[in-house]
């Protein structure tokens, strides 16, 4: 999105004093902190039409750093203001990486389509930016804010909260809010048909505590969205895969549960508690399958990953893809059960599923 930025109207600047702190040498004290930043935010924001001004929230200073949001509509990047220029130098030895770490998981539990994130660090005469993904935080160079260059990138990193594309700033394009029907709405993949739309409320049935990883969230659905009953469960997760393989030939547990309904139909047999694969695979973004590999680009995803499957050898590089099934029915949550007899019928008719899919599927509950 293009704008022209326009030269800052003298009555609009706010007082500089304490971004001129921001921009100087020196600690800050930690009181200052929260203002240092929207005074610097306000600077930005004064060159920027008021429609396109980036709103700040911030947190408490907890061990001399301070968490922030940068929000403009629907963009969100992240920011921690560290009160000691050392700090912003060495993030993983001063906390300032725990700092980070403990706000992409707030915000990956309120954002729940959110893949990837920016984040701004901020202190004393430095700033650095960082990109947060599923098994790494990439730190970029320090910057310093005494000459132009650090400047230059503050200003930039703030314009951008108010101009990128959303799924540029970390959202998922194929699951976008709906304001006017209040609902998700969420593309379903396949890999032999076309993707199925369907429909969400706002808070997931469950989500991963931890961003990193897998990050898997459920969703109750309905396949209509005036539909008040929610029968389907989506599941999203991102699966650590060998990088050459395609997304269609994995046995992950959407692969699993295929091989059960193929074998079940054939036996003629369902049994009374089992999950029911609608469909399910890869999601595409742009008719492309969606991984880490499209989020980071192939030089960033080649890395060594913090994790590795089960048998992996140590020459095998992987990457994230981005899975999502629908199934159903949907079940009573345990924590709804009140009644012994009730979890010990439900227990039972468990126990007897998975004795029918090992017998005509050959498969046996991994957990």
């Amino acid at each position: 999105m293009n704008s022209t930025v326009q030269t800052p109207n003298a009555a609009k600047v706010p007082p500089l004093s304490k971004a001129e702190l921001m921009l100087s040498d020196g600690d800050w004290s930690t009181a200052a902190a929260p203002g240092i930043v929207r005074a610097v935010v306000g600077v930005v924001n004064s060159t920027l039409d008021e429609g396109d001004r980036v709103r700040i929230e911030c947190s408490d200073v907890v061990d001399n750093a301070m968490s922030f949001e940068l929000r403009a509509g629907q963009n969100i990047m992240l920011g921690v203001a560290a009160c000691s220029a050392s700090d912003v130098e060495a993030p993983v030895t001063s906390g300032i990486l725990d700092h980070i770490i403990s706000a992409m998981n707030r915000h990956a539990q309120r954002q729940v389509n959110v893949r990837h994130a920016w984040a701004l660090i901020l202190g004393p005469s430095r700033v650095r930016v960082c990109y947060v993904e599923y098994d790494a935080i990439h730190f970029s160079a320090v910057r310093y804010t005494t000459n132009s260059v650090g400047r230059r990138l503050l200003g930039a990193a703030v314009a951008y909260t108010a101009f990128a594309e959303p799924p540029e700033l970390g959202s998922d394009p194929s699951m976008k809010w709906r304001e006017d029907i209040q609902r998700w709405e969420i593309d379903c993949p396949d890999p032999d048909d076309a993707d199925q739309v369907v429909y969400a409320p706002r808070n997931p049935e469950f989500i991963s505590y931890s961003f990193f990883g897998c990050q898997t969230i459920c969703l109750p659905v309905a396949l209509s969205p005036v539909d008040t009953k929610f029968k389907y469960m989506v599941k999203d997760s991102w699966q650590l895969v060998p990088a050459d393989l395609e997304g269609a030939k994995l046995l992950d547990e959407i692969g699993v549960l295929c091989g059960m309904r193929d074998a079940l139909d054939t036996a003629q047999c369902e049994p009374d508690s089992f999950q029911c694969l609608v469909r399910g695979g890869t999601v595409r973004v742009n008719n492309i399958c969606d991984s880490s590999r499209l989020v980071l680009g192939a030089e960033l995803d080649s890395y060594a990953r913090w994790t590795v499957p089960h048998g992996a050898t140590g020459d095998t590089t992987f990457n994230r893809i981005h899975r999502r099934m629908l199934s159903s029915p949907v079940g009573v949550p345990l924590y709804k059960l009140h009644d012994e007899k009730d979890a010990a019928a439900a227990v039972a008719d468990a126990m007897l599923s998975h004795a029918m899919i090992l017998k005509y599927a050959g498969i046996v509950h991994r957990d």
